[in-house]
């Protein structure tokens, strides 16, 4: 096992990440895409327990924080979603001057806002397949442009302690998902609870309406937005090990 810590300079900032890599050359590789307040380890530990599987399919892994989440550089509150798809871009370069990693097996995942980075990454890389856990869509974006327009103070306050400035929020709200949808070429797993409150069931059906790839659509009954119960969190991460597994093989 390779374990490698990753410091990238974006914009005089560092994005910091991890990178496990079962052998020594020709390592398949899944990227993590964590969410919005979220981190390399996400929610319930997600990413963390999902990487520990994946690795067990002799896969690799990359987790790493956006600017302004997480351990990289910045404060949340000047996070936008412009300079998320600018690290991930960075990440994705990163990867692909890796010559132990073969080019031709990377898989990304996006847990609810990392949904939209993985599937602007899965429209502009040669993506070999696409997993969207409670994965933000049209629906989300429009309803947090009203949130935007409905505030005229410089900060809009989240939940706990998080606030965010407007016209970071405004980024991040006119993000036009419908540019990249329609691009996807790999195919695509989407995991989402029917009792998501924060990312609805109507965004789902959105994405998987608009995909042209091969694609499966897993419904779980409850769970909530980061699969919030042990049987739950299980039987995700055991389905989407089964995914990569299938198109990540050697």
């Amino acid at each position: 096992m390779i374990i490698e810590p990753i410091i990238l300079e974006v914009e005089k900032m560092n994005v910091y990440g991890i990178k496990k890599l079962p052998f020594n050359k020709n390592n398949s590789l899944v990227v993590m895409f964590h969410g919005f307040t979220g981190n390399h380890i996400e929610a319930n530990r997600l990413f963390a327990d999902l990487e520990k599987k994946i690795l067990e399919e002799g896969i690799g892994t990359l987790r790493f924080d956006y600017r302004y989440h997480g351990d990289s550089d910045g404060y949340f509150e000047d996070f936008s979603l412009s300079a998320a798809l600018i690290d991930a871009e960075h990440i994705m370069e990163h990867v692909l001057s890796d010559n132990r990693i073969n080019h031709g097996k990377i898989g990304v995942i996006g847990l609810s806002l990392g949904g939209a980075v993985a599937i602007y990454i899965s429209s502009r890389y040669d993506i070999s397949t696409l997993v969207l856990w409670s994965a933000v869509s049209k629906n989300w974006f429009r309803k947090k442009l009203e949130i935007v327009n409905s505030v005229k103070d410089e900060y809009i306050h989240l939940y706990g302690a998080y606030r965010i400035k407007r016209e970071k929020m405004l980024d991040i709200a006119t993000f036009n998902i419908d540019e990249y949808l329609p691009r996807i070429k790999a195919p695509t797993l989407i995991i989402h609870a029917r009792d998501d409150q924060a990312v609805t069931i109507d965004d789902p059906k959105y994405t998987y309406s608009k995909l042209t790839s091969k694609k499966k659509i897993l419904w779980l009954e409850r769970g909530g937005h980061t699969f919030s119960h042990y049987d739950i969190k299980k039987y995700v991460i055991e389905k989407t090990t089964e995914w990569f597994k299938k198109y990540l093989e050697k």
